[in-house]
């Protein structure tokens, strides 16, 4: 009976437990059979001594022990493996009354626990994807609702506050576009520049230098600093570089790390051949207040906007993050 059972079963015999087995769990053993027939199942399996000595005294003692999904870390081909096992432990009864040996009946249930640790962890990771996206929708809803409102604030007619929404909601769409294309949640500057300009039709050339390293910013900084630039463009379209034929528009930035903890992102927009006017706004709207306070505010660098004779200049300073400095919500300061 026991060598024509379909599943790994032993006997092992008398005090020294001596194994004898079925072609099953001789697949279980693997590089230890055949030597392992009528040895002590303490010197086959010495690796998990310490679980079946205490189970085998049970045993012994009359009591059938069941484990259920076991970790066992079994040796085999000299390498030591986690294998999962579910066994019945029973005493083989004499006619006297006395317990001659343990029958073993073993179940290899490591492909279960693994698909099911393996389906755990996806779990756990679509959860706290769930979450980043709940936390990425209720933040971009509110900045949605502050740039409402102070668009709306800026007491313009109506038409110019729908123009002025429209085209910093599209400039948000195609910031969160960008970043959830990267797994990392960091995208590239220059994509987010390049993105920006095309979406009013303008491209590199003579008018146009668009030179810098190449540098990866996470989602949060890449939020303000692609409003930010969509304001500056804006601004270029309607008043500036990109509204007259002299006008040029030269955009740079470096990476600096000389005397700072952290590399420091040097950014500056600048315009010339725009005709000396007053293109100065006669409010503080938006835009300003986006990149001379909420920059500042948001990732604890510098930014100054300037309306110079021949066309805006815009510089701006933030440390790139090093994983140890607190980010203020961008809605929070715009609220």
């Amino acid at each position: 009976m026991l060598l024509s059972h379909g599943f790994p079963m032993i006997i092992l015999w008398g005090r020294d437990l001596l194994q004898i087995y079925n072609d099953g769990y001789a697949d279980l053993m693997v590089d230890k059979h055949p030597s392992g027939l009528g040895i002590s199942n303490q010197i086959c399996w010495p690796e998990v001594w310490h679980i079946n000595e205490l189970i085998y005294g049970r045993v012994f003692a009359g009591e059938t022990v069941t484990i259920e999904n076991g970790l066992y870390p079994l040796v085999r081909h000299g390498v030591r493996q986690n294998i999962w096992l579910s066994l019945t432990y029973s005493p083989i009864i004499e006619a006297d009354g006395s317990v001659a040996g343990v029958l073993v009946t073993i179940v290899d249930t490591t492909r279960r626990m693994l698909a099911e640790a393996a389906l755990e962890e996806r779990g756990k990771q679509l959860n706290l994807v769930v979450a980043e996206l709940q936390h990425r929708v209720r933040n971009i809803l509110t900045v949605v609702r502050s740039i409402f409102s102070r668009s709306v604030e800026t007491g313009t007619a109506f038409e110019e506050i729908a123009d002025h929404f429209r085209g910093r909601l599209d400039a948000l769409a195609r910031v969160q576009v960008i970043v959830t294309q990267s797994a990392d949640g960091t995208a590239d500057f220059e994509n987010l520049l390049r993105d920006e300009l095309v979406s009013v039709g303008v491209q590199e050339g003579p008018n146009l230098e668009i030179n810098g390293p190449d540098v990866r910013l996470p989602s949060d900084m890449f939020e303000t600093m692609g409003l930010a630039i969509h304001e500056l463009t804006t601004n270029a379209v309607k008043y500036g570089a990109f509204k007259v034929e002299t006008g040029k528009l030269s955009v740079t930035w470096q990476i600096e790390r000389n005397g700072h903890a952290a590399p420091i992102l040097s950014f500056l927009w600048r315009e010339e051949g725009v005709p000396a006017i007053d293109m100065a706004p006669r409010h503080e709207g938006f835009g300003r207040e986006l990149i001379e306070e909420a920059i500042p505010y948001r990732l604890g660098g510098s930014a100054r906007l300037e309306f110079l004779p021949g066309g805006v200049q815009c510089s701006i300073i933030v440390p790139l993050p090093d994983g140890n400095r607190r980010k203020q919500p961008l809605s929070e300061h715009l609220s």
